[in-house]
């Protein structure tokens, strides 16, 4: 059970990690951005002066993501509550998903319905499965 929740949050963490230091240093490289994007997030997005300007603090919240997730992973028995705020963060992210699914199509133009609602389903059975395995650790 550890082992799986070590693995678990390096995964969490090595995403985050690499989307945020993508976000954070290499904005000037925009093909190669947009090429990040499209891939992590099934969403095809122009990078101009405004949306380089959006992404930089979103990028910086992953890579602290990511660091956070480091330091849980490290020691998951000692460090439970930065792995429930991991899974808090999760169904956030789940909400906001859902919230934009209701919004219609319109609001979501480049961004693929079905990739948003697949991403939904994963997030909840990671988070579900986060604190599964982290409530197990010394019970």
């Amino acid at each position: 059970m550890g082992k799986t929740l070590k693995v678990l949050l390096y995964v969490f963490a090595v995403y985050h990690l690499v989307l945020g230091v993508f976000g954070v240093f290499f904005t000037g490289f925009s093909f190669l951005v947009e090429k990040v994007i499209a891939l992590a997030f099934n969403f095809n997005i122009v990078l101009d002066a405004q949306t380089i300007w959006m992404i930089k603090p979103i990028a910086a919240y992953m890579l602290i993501m990511g660091v956070i997730s480091l330091i849980a992973a490290a020691n998951p028995a000692k460090n439970k509550n930065l792995i429930y705020a991991l899974a808090a963060l999760m169904v956030v992210r789940i909400l906001q998903r859902l919230v934009f699914a209701f919004q219609g199509q319109d609001f979501v133009i480049n961004a693929n319905p079905v990739g948003n609602y697949l991403v939904i389903i994963v997030l909840a059975v990671y988070s579900v499965y986060l604190v599964w395995l982290t409530k197990k650790i010394n019970a």
